[in-house]
């Protein structure tokens, strides 16, 4: 049992364990923008571990990111950047300033 442990402690350590299955990657623009759509899930926990979209303008996260997979003018709130083919990441806006990122965060659909 304890050989078992060990060996799944070890194979997180080499291939990852986060929350998407993956290892994550250093979030890079020049990356993102030429990386597949559903291959970016890579970079996502870095991006919503260091907060790197937080109090950015929604222009300023279509600079970054590109356009999103999802947005809507009914829901304004809101930007969907689909990361994997079951993943997204959102992007939600402030509701007292609908231009400034509020909090980022990755989900299973």
């Amino acid at each position: 049992m304890r050989k078992l442990m060990v060996g799944a402690l070890v194979s997180c350590a080499v291939v990852g364990c986060g929350p998407l299955g993956s290892s994550s990657k250093h979030f890079d623009h020049e990356t993102w923008l030429t990386t597949p759509e559903t291959s970016r899930y890579v970079m996502v926990n870095d991006l919503v571990d260091r907060k790197v979209l937080n109090a950015l303008t929604r222009d300023q996260v279509k600079a970054l990111l590109g356009p999103p997979s999802f947005g809507s003018p009914e829901y304004p709130g809101y930007m969907t950047y689909v990361v994997k083919v079951d993943t997204v990441l959102d992007v939600r806006f402030a509701a007292t300033d609908q231009h400034l990122v509020e909090k980022a965060f990755s989900r299973q659909m």
